[in-house]
């Protein structure tokens, strides 16, 4: 099927779900160990604003000119408290480039998102930081207009890339010269060490009480500490698991990925504060979307904190909030649930998008399975009088949606056990499969149906009936299944049982018949399209359960 027809499905689930609830200052610049953690567990920390607002450029102290100043200043003019031997030895010289992408489209832009193995950052990283917020717009930034992209590289990467960028400065890292070298030379860890704290201090990024106290703690620290989430359902704080933490100050960065408890620990050093943030994409894979204007995998910027590291507790007010738990929910269904189950994981790349609406509910239209041109998309939503988030939904491309003010976990993991078991049919089944199912929601939208999900009589009503009747059933198993989570949610019932597909069939088939859920997966083929078919499927592949399985079904209206 032609592109544009599968963006004018993928597309319309969209909107049917939102209503149904299922210094060199250039012209680019220009802008108007634990126990020394933070831990932020007696207050909420205050909540990003939604808009980050930058102030003056910052010296970069790490650029070879600045690097060199401060090396000359410690050959020519040792300070009292210096060693009485540093290496004198060393050359400046650039090992990073601090860099920035002006990607020309949607093409480009997705292949540094999803593809590039970059760090990258919605904002120029040499510029005090005046407001957080989860967005950073450029002066003269329109809707719809791509981002920039920031980032600093090893010199060595620099033609590893398949998009332009430019070089904003050369800088030299000491943190990150040859590691082997520095581990075996004590003088020489001694001489980068001053360097750097020299080369902030006269760059006017420490003061000199934060020299001073670097160098009474005579050494570089590495940022520690736990991102957790609220649990409401067992009233307490749990881990944000496998999500990606990252630091930085000025063009020196560094991230790692949190283990299933939250905890993290950076693998470079910092001699000062650094700025902490939350960026939402998995270690296993996915990603979650959900800043509101749509412009990368959400963020949840915390601020400026010490170099031995900060933890923090995100609860329900907080727009993070439905991000960790979202994450969380996601990732145990695809690395504990389907594996418990014997359930195919959906793809490892899955765009999960979040919006704080109305209602509650999701979709699972995996438009990132395929290549979906703008133009269709964009005169499809204007049919629609939607004028807003218009290019945003281009570039996001979202698998999954998960929609709603949630702050309940309950709800939340209900919904994302939902939506994923539509994403793991859709590994099995396939796109021809997937297309007809979207199609058969879209024609029941067309006529007001209402639910969509029609009366059975429609023309891809089969597609629909079992497509529902997996994602209640299977949602239903993995609420249940208390020894996955590490919790239990307690007994959780069906839901969908007075919708005319009747998910308990697949309920029956399990409970009564004995079979299990992996077993009704395998069934879940492009060719079972029908209560009938998938009937006669299972009745073929599993002949010791004929009986019970014409039970099942016809206990309940097939």
């Amino acid at each position: 099927m032609k592109n544009k027809t599968l963006i004018l499905f993928s597309v319309t689930i969209l909107i049917a779900t939102l209503i149904w609830g299922c210094e060199k200052k250039s012209e680019i610049y220009q802008s108007s160990d634990l126990d020394d953690v933070v831990f932020a567990s007696a207050k909420m920390d205050q909540e990003p604003e939604k808009y980050m607002l930058l102030g003056n450029q910052l010296e970069n102290p790490y650029s070879v000119s600045n690097m060199q100043r401060a090396y000359d200043s410690l050959k020519f003019s040792p300070k009292k408290h210096h060693p009485d031997v540093l290496d004198m030895n060393i050359s400046i010289s650039h090992t990073h480039l601090y860099i920035m992408f002006q990607p020309k489209d949607v093409d480009e832009y997705n292949y540094l998102i999803d593809e590039s193995g970059l760090s990258l950052f919605t904002y120029p990283l040499d510029y005090e930081v005046i407001q957080e917020g989860h967005i950073y717009e450029r002066p003269g930034f329109q809707e719809g207009d791509i981002p920039w992209l920031y980032t600093t590289i090893p010199v060595e990467d620099a033609d590893s890339y398949n998009v332009d960028f430019h070089i904003l400065d050369y800088c030299y890292i000491p943190e990150e010269l040859t590691p082997v070298v520095k581990n075996s030379n004590p003088v020489l860890n001694e001489t980068l060490f001053f360097l750097e704290l020299e080369a902030l201090l006269q760059t006017n990024n420490i003061t000199q009480l934060e020299y001073a106290d670097a160098v009474a703690a005579k050494s570089a620290k590495y940022p520690t500490g736990y991102i957790k989430v609220m649990n409401t359902t067992t009233n307490s704080n749990e881990g944000v698991k496998k999500v990606k933490v990252r630091v930085h100050n000025i063009i020196k960065w560094c991230e790692t990925y949190t283990d299933e408890t939250g905890y993290y620990k950076m693998s470079k050093s910092y001699l000062t504060n650094v700025h902490y943030a939350v960026i939402y994409e998995n270690q296993t894979g996915f990603k979650i979307w959900g800043n509101l204007a749509f412009l990368a995998p959400a963020n949840h910027n915390m601020g400026w904190y010490s170099n031995s590291g900060y933890s923090t507790n995100i609860g329900t007010s907080s727009d993070a909030w439905l991000w960790s738990t979202v994450n969380n929910s996601a990732y145990i269904y695809r690395e504990k649930m389907c594996t418990a189950f014997g359930i195919l994981k959906p793809a490892s790349d899955l765009r999960i998008w979040t919006f704080r609406s109305a209602g509650s509910g999701g979709a699972a239209p995996m438009a990132k399975r395929f290549s979906l041109p703008i133009a269709t998309l964009n005169s499809f939503l204007n049919a629609f009088s939607v004028t807003t988030m218009l290019s945003y939904i281009a570039l996001v491309l979202p698998d999954v949606f998960i929609l709603g003010n949630y702050n309940k976990t309950i709800d939340c993991y209900s919904v994302v056990f939902h939506e994923l078991s539509h994403a793991s049919h859709y590994a099995k089944a396939g796109s021809g499969y997937w297309l007809n199912y979207i199609q058969g929601i879209i024609n029941n939208k067309i006529n007001n149906n209402n639910p969509p999900y029609g009366n059975g009589n429609e023309t891809k009503a089969g597609y629909i009936g079992v497509g529902e009747m997996w994602g209640n059933y299977f949602c239903y198993k993995c609420m249940n299944k208390s020894t996955a989570l590490g919790f239990s949610f307690g007994s959780v019932a069906l839901t969908g049982t007075n919708y005319w597909f009747k998910p308990q069939i697949m309920k029956y088939l399990d409970e009564t018949c004995g079979l299990s859920s992996s077993q009704i997966f395998e069934c879940l083929t492009s060719d079972v399209t029908s209560h009938a078919l998938l009937k006669s499927k299972l009745k073929t592949k599993y002949p010791n359960y004929v009986s019970c399985i014409e039970s099942a079904f016809s206990t309940n209206g097939f």
